[in-house]
């Protein structure tokens, strides 16, 4: 049987296919950019404030915000 010759586009093929087996896996993981620091709106400023003094509530625009504490022990403000 005599030898049969490839096309062009099945060398192109076998070299892609070769390349792939060569190639070093890496993860799915995308790598995290460092967060910038931007300007907090009123309410943040407040908010955060309020978390580092421990306050039980502060005032926002005529609204009152309660602490509270998640099942995780996380103090968080919700409206009153």
């Amino acid at each position: 049987m005599p030898y049969k010759r490839k096309s062009a586009t099945a060398k192109k093929h076998m070299k892609r296919l070769s390349a792939k087996k060569h190639m070093k896996r890496h993860s799915a993981k995308k790598h995290m950019k460092p967060q910038k620091g931007g300007k907090l709106n009123e309410f943040f400023k407040l908010m955060l404030n309020a978390k580092k003094q421990d306050l039980k509530s502060f005032k926002y625009k005529d609204n009152t915000y309660n602490q509270f504490t998640t099942k995780t022990g996380l103090k968080t403000y919700k409206k009153a």
